[in-house]
């Protein structure tokens, strides 16, 4: 079986959907996303609706966490929404409806599985917190500061927005990226690919895929989402302070 891990989408659609057709081409059965699928983008209600008619099972990040949180929003506020990340929080806390409130509110923090004898754990940090990260750099000790005793044969997180796949101590490390906003120099989303095999035999690979930017760049100058840059959307890349 091969299963597509979807991290930080970020309310990007158009990113979205072309990541799913493409895992679909690759020929996925299965697919999950690592948290923080909303947040940023100009599309969280409708990127909430394309998980649940595609079926993904999704695990909650650490931008989930704080939009359910709640943000007290005034009457005042709400006509004029503070700048940056709370704005954009405030932002999308308003264009969801009560479906995709409850949607987001079923969320687990870590999703733990069994395909054909692979334990399989999939978390949007790491398994110590959803704000951790976990980088290309993670040592075996580092690895192992984070895991508890149940041990899964392949580990797969996202937040970074840095993907990579490396194998340490017989664990399968798999950091999917950012499928809607990637920061590593490269504006193609990204999405891990898992081929489940026997354990220690399963493999994974990132796959990078282009999508219709001009669409995304037209609704953001449509909708006004706080805080959002559309030249890092551009260049692939996380200014300073943003």
């Amino acid at each position: 079986m091969k299963i597509a891990f979807f991290s930080d989408i970020h309310a990007n659609l158009p990113a979205l959907e072309a990541g799913y057709g493409r895992a679909k081409r690759a020929e996925a059965e299965r697919f999950v996303s690592c948290g923080d699928a909303v947040g940023g983008g100009p599309y969280p209600r409708e990127t909430i609706q394309f998980l649940r008619e595609k079926n993904f099972t999704a695990v909650s990040g650490n931008i989930e966490r704080k939009l359910l949180e709640g943000i007290a929003i005034s009457s005042k506020k709400k006509k004029k929404l503070p700048d940056g990340k709370k704005g954009n929080l405030a932002w999308t806390l308003l264009r969801l409806g009560s479906e995709e409130v409850e949607w987001l509110s079923a969320l687990p923090k870590d999703l733990f599985f069994t395909e054909s004898d692979v334990r399989i754990k999939a978390v949007h940090g790491s398994p110590k917190s959803d704000k951790d990260y976990i980088y290309p750099s993670i040592t075996k000790e580092g690895l192992q500061q984070r895991l508890d005793l149940d041990l899964p044969d392949v580990l797969v997180c996202g937040h970074s927005h840095i993907p990579f796949v490396k194998r340490l101590s017989g664990i399968l490390v798999v950091n999917c990226g950012s499928a809607g906003k990637p920061i590593d120099g490269d504006p193609a989303g990204a999405f891990a690919l898992v081929e489940i095999k026997k354990p220690g035999a399963t493999a994974a690979k990132i796959i990078r895929f282009r999508y219709p930017l001009e669409a995304l760049i037209a609704e953001i100058h449509t909708r006004h989402p706080p805080g959002v840059l559309i030249e890092e959307y551009m260049l692939g890349i996380k200014k300073k302070g943003s």
